[in-house]
């Protein structure tokens, strides 16, 4: 059949207003997921200690980045596939939300674990993008990090002035 009528009586169906509202919501979706992971992407590097037991195997560890403009709320997963190994060097790499300034302390978390499992990490680099400024932090009073309260803590935040800062023992999730 021929179409006789102009293109202002056109009248939508239900149908095609689905598809035309999926298709701005999915554009709409790309637009905010490219715009909110615009901060800059961070290379961390943890060497653990070459010491029996502090691999940190069966441990969910978690990292965050405190800097001079901002604390980044979202928590690196460490060790996921336990990564870390005596005497050993994991090389992470972290696409931060926002601009955080430079970074002057790290805090790591477990989240959980097996009640026998600690960990004992001897530094942290982080090496911001563009840049050859890599910053160090060092666990300084070798601080164990555990499930077990008392094996470890369950926190841990080293700070570029060479401080190390071992958090409450029962640490909230």
């Amino acid at each position: 059949p021929e179409y006789t009528g102009s293109f202002f009586n056109f009248v939508p169906t239900r149908t095609m207003c689905f598809w035309v509202a999926l298709l701005l919501f999915y554009f709409l979706a790309i637009t905010l997921a490219h715009t909110s992971a615009s901060g800059p992407e961070y290379t961390i590097k943890i060497r653990t200690a070459d010491r029996p037991f502090a691999t940190g195997a069966h441990l969910s560890i978690r990292l965050q980045l405190e800097g001079t403009l901002s604390i980044d709320d979202t928590d690196l997963k460490l060790n996921e596939f336990n990564q870390f190994k005596a005497g050993r060097i994991a090389t992470f790499r972290f696409k931060s939300m926002k601009e955080l300034g430079e970074i002057e302390c790290v805090l790591f978390k477990i989240s959980h674990g097996t009640l026998l499992a600690n960990w004992l990490p001897e530094w942290v680099s982080v090496k911001p993008p563009n840049t050859n400024h890599t910053r160090f932090f060092y666990n300084t009073h070798h601080h164990w990090l555990s499930q077990d309260e008392g094996a470890g803590f369950k926190a841990l935040k080293l700070c570029a002035n060479g401080r190390s800062y071992p958090l409450s023992r029962k640490v909230k999730q």
